[in-house]
């Protein structure tokens, strides 16, 4: 479920159109799915783990984090919503 501009969200692909934010009766939060530094991390962390760390899908989810990368040099975690969340995640030893 890689989104085509290389990253992943927590439950769907290329799910980023703000309009149907608008809709009058939308009163129950967020419908919109963009991918997220922590999901990419994440998901880059598995592959790299199963041995996919040289596949194509994994080469545009790093491509996809360094161009989200803040000015001050971390990510900002949608799910832990925090940049330490974000920048912090690596892989356990």
């Amino acid at each position: 479920m890689q989104s085509s501009d290389g990253g992943w969200g927590a439950f769907d692909a290329d799910n980023t159109r703000s309009v149907v934010r608008e809709l009058p009766f939308l009163d129950f939060g967020e419908v919109i799915d963009e991918p997220s530094a922590d999901v990419t991390a994440h998901t880059i962390e598995m592959f790299a783990l199963l041995g996919l760390g040289d596949s194509e899908a994994t080469r545009r989810g790093v491509r996809w984090l360094l161009d989200h990368q803040e000015s001050g040099g971390s990510w900002f975690g949608r799910w832990g919503v925090n940049h330490v969340y974000g920048t912090g995640r690596r892989c356990p030893d």
